[in-house]
């Protein structure tokens, strides 16, 4: 629910708007349930001061502890409860190669 209304939040138009409807349906909801509430606010509790991120990223990492849900970010950084978390593919620098991702293993890899 929490990606939802981040991916909402972002909307400029209305083309864009029928877009994020179409792909949110791609994809099982969780609801944030009591337990991962009790969860996402305990992570907030042990991590704040050392990681300072918002409720919402802990939440998500709460959802997907819970539910041992595979988890993809490129803010790695903001989930230090999720320990073996890496990003789908990192960008190098625009010197390297324009704007161009680059995925870990290769050019066109992505990871399992």
């Amino acid at each position: 629910m929490i990606v939802v209304a981040e991916l909402y939040a972002g909307i400029r138009d209305e083309d864009e708007r029928e877009k994020i409807d179409e792909f949110v349906g791609l994809f099982p909801i969780i609801p944030v349930t009591l337990e991962i509430a009790k969860s996402g606010g305990l992570y907030k509790r042990d991590f704040l001061k050392s990681h300072g991120v918002g409720l919402a990223d802990y939440l998500l990492a709460a959802a997907a502890v819970i539910h041992e849900s595979e988890f993809k970010t490129l803010n790695t950084r903001h989930y230090p409860i999720l320990k073996d978390l890496k990003p789908p593919y990192v960008k190098i620098r625009k010197a390297q190669q324009r704007d161009q991702p680059v995925y870990p293993g290769g050019p066109l890899s992505v990871t399992s």
